[in-house]
């Protein structure tokens, strides 16, 4: 039996500019993490084949020819989170498969990112970006270039300290609320094809706001970094209409109020969940007005393996 697992990632920045056609024609850089909350896949062998999901049996038609399998999978961050999670449990089928078929040794992070993505947007449909895969397959801190020439995945060297400040510096919030983000980024598509002067103005700054992100988190300027934050988040708001609503705006405004320095909605937008930096003096203060709203404080930790398999 083999089991395999991916962890899910917070993107704080670049969100968006990973879709294509805007990729292909500008350019995006994503500067994600990735995180101890899991997507699991078992991979056993059987009679015949036995599929969990219209997700686990795409992802085996390379595989068809050979001896059956039985295929059971969970995440711990479900459709519709902001956390990547569809990705992450793709990649973890994928990787799975690779382990039980191929003994582990064939597929690279990078080749299982590229697999994950055909499967999720070609072969199923499914209407996203670049960011999720990568960002699953290599885990840890990353600046992912993306290009119509591929994906670079830049490893950021982020010192000990920093990592350990921004633990308790960072405060993730589960507004449980589950959205269908295609939706929302297919209305974007199409904004992103008529190249509207706006959506582009607002991509281009998302941009250069990720890259000053980088700069400050490279030398531990954690208030720099939630100040941009808001910035980042203010801007990928003009994209489209619903990426926000009323209950999202006056939720971040409160934190804020209440000493969060910035802070962001993830994914698509819409619902899901969001990521505030704050200094850890305010800390307990702004988990008990996220306490007072009904929403859900998330605790973590960093994750640096990205997709794993072992036998059992």
């Amino acid at each position: 039996m083999i089991r395999s697992r991916a962890p899910v990632r917070i993107s704080l920045g670049g969100g968006g500019t990973d879709v294509s056609p805007y990729m292909e024609r500008h350019g995006g850089i994503v500067l994600s993490t990735t995180i101890d909350r899991y997507a699991y896949c078992t991979v056993d062998e059987s009679s015949k084949w036995i599929f969990e999901s219209k997700f686990a049996e795409m992802a085996a038609r390379p595989f068809m020819h050979l001896s059956p399998a039985s295929v059971a999978h969970f995440t711990e961050a479900p459709a519709g989170s902001g956390l990547g999670g569809s990705s992450s449990l793709m990649v973890a089928i994928i990787k799975a498969f690779d382990a039980h078929f191929n003994g582990g040794e064939f597929l690279s992070p990078h080749q299982i990112a590229e697999q994950a993505y055909k499967v999720e947007r070609k072969d199923l449909g499914i209407v996203g970006g670049w960011q999720d895969q990568f960002a699953a397959a290599y885990g840890g801190w990353n600046l992912l270039d993306f290009s119509k020439d591929g994906t670079k995945v830049i490893r950021l060297d982020i010192s000990e300290d920093t990592k350990r400040e921004l633990l308790a510096s960072l405060i993730l919030v589960d507004l449980g609320q589950t959205r269908l983000s295609s939706k929302i980024l297919s209305r974007q598509i199409a904004t992103y094809n008529q190249e509207r002067p706006e959506a582009m103005e607002a991509l281009n700054k998302v941009k250069e706001i990720t890259r000053q992100m980088v700069v400050r988190l490279l030398v531990g300027d954690i208030e720099g970094l939630g100040l941009f934050l808001s910035e980042e988040w203010n801007e990928k708001k003009k994209l489209d209409s619903q990426i926000s609503n009323h209950s999202i705006d006056k939720f971040h405004a409160g934190m804020l109020k209440r000493g969060a320095i910035g802070g962001k909605l993830l994914g698509a937008g819409s619902g899901g969940h969001m990521v505030f930096i704050a200094d850890l003096s305010e800390r307990k203060s702004l988990l008990t007005h996220v306490e007072d709203t009904g929403f859900k404080h998330i605790p973590f930790n960093f994750d640096s393996q990205g997709v794993v398999a072992w036998k059992t």
